[in-house]
């Protein structure tokens, strides 16, 4: 909570497994990768009624200033949450603590290929369907 109203939210990239982690190690082999998906999120801040509004503060975020419900769709990023509008002098390089309030600090997507992640099964029944699962990581 910054002021009455004013709520600062951070929002950090899907870190996506593409190998088993106890695997033996190895600094060639990626075990993760970052990822700036879309997510869905929920808020439900008591001072706030069905709406509220919810402005993108970091350098390079395109998501904007949008009027939303308690539900919406967020994109990794450093956002403020207001009931009203902004005051006109609104100081978006204020520090809070240790950190500026536009600061936003991650390593950018890295996804550079496609990965395909599948976990076999341990045993297949005769007779019965086989379903396969597979997770498809794209930079897309």
């Amino acid at each position: 909570k910054i002021a009455n109203g004013i709520w600062r939210l951070e929002v950090l990239p899907d870190v996506l497994w593409v190998n088993d982690p106890f695997e033996k190690a190895s600094l060639k082999k990626t075990v993760a990768v970052l990822k700036d998906n879309e997510q869905s999120i929920s808020i439900h801040i008591p001072e706030f009624s069905t709406h509220f509004t919810i402005t993108a503060i970091n350098q390079g975020n395109t998501f904007g200033s949008k009027n939303v419900e308690k539900q919406f769709g967020i994109t990794p990023g450093t956002y403020l949450i207001h009931a009203n509008n902004l005051p006109k002098k609104f100081n978006f390089n204020q520090k809070i603590g240790n950190i500026s309030l536009n600061e936003y600090a991650t390593a950018k997507s890295s996804v550079d290929k496609v990965y395909v992640i599948h976990h076999p099964k341990a045993d297949i029944q005769k007779g019965q369907d086989l379903v396969i699962n597979i997770q498809a990581i794209a930079p897309f």
